[in-house]
């Protein structure tokens, strides 16, 4: 016999799916752009502000997965396979290491971006759900408006190049690069930091969002929780601050040595645990073994102990953010120690309210 779902249930099992790889679109299509305007830095300008409203537009979507996850947005079913978007995403991929690795011209870049953009409204990406949540289909239509918007910026762009060129080369020479080294790091460097940043800055909000479920549940450290989940949120804003100086012209070293997958790991743990937090059963025991957990892979993944800058703005922020993750296990190994003390070892069964 088929159990019945409630609307909540699917979509907290169904729609994460679909909104999270919707944003994760968005997200390559503002790297691969991001990647254009390192590349052509003719078009420098135009590529990084079509890039950073790729990223508002992911962070749009997921607004709409926050919703769902909580229930108080719903759905009835998805109108398309995740396939669509999984091609797309390696599509993607596949002409941003092209671009890395032969060089691209202004024109094949606005080629690309107009191809990308197009088939995104002709295949209908937005419509995503067939929902009687009107908030969610409001959402979407307005980044259908915005795909389209881009389109015809991008043509517009185009147009304009076009004139500027008049009575000189059609196309734009690929960047001279000074030896096969120096096209290493630089393709090494461009094509990671800022994905890297971007997972850095999800975690910590990811364990903001997992604190904060704690707060709720846990009312005799309340406070304690509500403190950390502010703490990691401050460490996200942070982090966004080092964008500024990728477009200051700095570089980050040794981003290829980075391992990328431990904190999609982290990331995907953090997610899990707040959903247990939020609707399971949560004792202080588990809480704390989970943000012990959370933090200390922060520190032996080592970001900031790996990857270096010529910024003296990184350098200080690298240092400041090693030493937040080591005061943060302190304080939750003192939480631990007072919890024990005080003898609060009762079960919290009570799941957070829609």
């Amino acid at each position: 016999m088929l159990v019945q779902l409630s609307n909540k249930r699917r979509a907290q099992l169904m729609a994460g799916p679909y909104t999270r790889l919707l944003a994760q679109h968005e997200e390559a299509t503002a790297t691969l752009y991001s990647t254009f305007g390192a590349l052509l830095p003719e078009g420098s300008t135009f590529w990084a502000g079509l890039s950073k409203e790729e990223w508002d537009h992911a962070a749009l979507i997921m607004t709409i997965d926050d919703k769902l996850k909580s229930g108080e947005y719903t759905f009835r079913r998805p109108e398309f396979v995740t396939t669509t978007i999984e091609k797309s995403l390696t599509w993607i991929d596949d002409q941003k290491q092209c671009a890395e690795t032969r060089g691209i011209t202004m024109r094949e870049a606005f080629k690309l971006a107009l191809d990308l953009e197009n088939s995104m409204i002709e295949t209908g990406f937005f419509h995503v759900v067939d929902t009687d949540t009107p908030q969610i289909m409001d959402t979407l239509k307005s980044l259908e408006a915005y795909t389209k918007a881009h389109a015809q910026r991008l043509q517009l762009e185009a147009k304009r190049f076009k004139w500027r060129l008049m009575g000189a080369r059609r196309s734009v020479p690929r960047a001279p690069v000074a030896s096969p080294a120096s096209q290493n790091v630089q393709a090494s460097v461009k094509a990671s930091q800022a994905n890297m940043l971007g997972l850095l800055v999800s975690l910590e909000e990811a364990a903001s969002s997992l604190y904060s479920a704690y707060s709720r549940r846990l009312k005799t450290s309340e406070k304690f929780w509500a403190k950390m989940a502010a703490d990691e949120m401050q460490h996200a804003s942070v982090i966004r601050s080092l964008y500024k100086i990728l477009d200051k012209g700095s570089v980050f070293y040794n981003v290829g040595r980075f391992n990328q997958k431990a904190i999609q790991e982290d990331v995907t743990f953090a997610v899990n645990a707040e959903f247990e937090a939020r609707h399971g059963k949560l004792s202080i025991h588990d809480a704390i073994n989970t943000a012990l957990q959370i933090e200390r892979s922060i520190t032996e993944t080592g970001f900031f102990a790996i990857v270096t800058s010529d910024s003296r703005e990184y350098q200080i922020i690298a240092k400041r953010l090693t030493e937040c993750t080591q005061v943060h296990i302190k304080q939750i190994e003192q939480e631990a120690g007072r919890a024990i003390d005080l003898g609060e070892t009762v079960l919290e069964d009570t799941p957070i309210p829609d």
